[in-house]
């Protein structure tokens, strides 16, 4: 039997090897990759990283489950966020090191931020993973999209910049 730290541990050191692949593929390397996915207007970034942080969630939380069969859906989602907050931490002190104009509010607002993120992805794996409640499911993300819909109407400059 695994202990769970060590499931969090190697899925937090996979995630940071892969927002390091990411941003280098993506920033740092030759190849021209376009910064919208060619006829969208979702960007390459975001994709990747969205990608990344279901493979990651959905691949630890089986192991967290096969693991402690009893494992609760707020524990899943608590480790999950814990995953990405550690590699978030250390790409972003990576990002500190390697980038002479990094600021701390790239710093911080990153590691915010993904993990918030990743907080909100996982708790829709988990209780897809323990409830297997399809229907639910698809209602929290109708009740999500409304909600963030509403809060755009009411605070537009909340909205991304582009």
């Amino acid at each position: 039997m695994k202990p769970l730290y060590k499931i969090i541990i190697k899925y937090s050191l996979i995630s940071f090897v892969a927002f390091l692949a990411n941003w280098y593929i993506l920033f740092g390397s030759p190849l021209n990759i376009p910064e919208y996915i060619p006829l969208t207007p979702v960007k390459t970034n975001g994709a990747i990283l969205f990608a990344i942080c279901i493979t990651v969630i959905i691949l630890a939380q089986k192991s967290l489950i096969k693991v402690q069969k009893d494992i609760s859906i707020i524990l899943l989602m608590l480790y999950s966020a814990g995953i990405f907050f550690i590699a978030e931490c250390l790409f972003h002190s990576m990002m500190l090191i390697i980038t002479i104009d990094y600021t701390l509010h790239e710093f911080l607002s990153g590691i915010i931020v993904i993990t918030l993120f990743s907080t909100v992805l996982s708790f829709f794996v988990a209780f897809q993973l323990k409830t297997k409640r399809t229907g639910q499911l698809i209602l929290f993300f109708v009740i999500l999209s409304i909600l963030f819909n509403v809060l755009a109407y009411f605070f537009p400059n909340l909205k991304a910049n582009n």
